[in-house]
């Protein structure tokens, strides 16, 4: 979001390593991951257009992510799936869902939430999330349950 948690100017190479920067930090901090999630891990608030968006999931870098989503499953926190963010074409869809299957290899665990504001936005939720547990090959085993 620009002026609020970027200055707005970041290209997506700068973006991907705020990504990694701002998940890092989050996970370093003394909370009780068994009883949340990790909200919005592809949000397209990510970046100001679609293609700089898909640019930035590009870049992250594979090590980080892989480092990152092992530490959150060991501290045994859920990753989000949210409706908003699962809303891509076929042509975007390795890129977006590539930093969730990095998750999902490196055993974390997956809730749906909508993050609908008005009833409408409903709509399509069921639909996507299917899909994303589709193409993340997910089960019951891959159910985060808080503690």
């Amino acid at each position: 979001m620009s002026d609020f948690t970027v200055t707005g100017k970041e290209n997506a190479a700068e973006r991907a390593l705020l990504w990694v920067k701002r998940l890092e930090a989050v996970l370093e901090m003394d909370i009780p991951f068994s009883k949340i999630g990790i909200a919005h891990p592809v949000c397209s608030l990510i970046a100001p257009s679609r293609d700089m968006y898909l640019e930035t999931l590009r870049l992250l870098p594979e090590a980080d992510t892989e480092r990152l989503f092992s530490k959150a499953a060991r501290l045994g926190c859920g990753i989000e799936l949210n409706a908003d963010d699962l809303g891509f074409t076929e042509s975007e869809a390795e890129t977006v869902m590539r930093p969730l299957l990095t998750a999902k290899r490196c055993g974390c665990k997956f809730y749906c939430s909508s993050d609908a504001h008005k009833p409408e936005e409903f709509t399509n939720a069921i639909q996507r999330f299917e899909k994303a547990v589709e193409l993340l090959g997910l089960t019951e085993d891959d159910k985060f349950l808080p503690v």
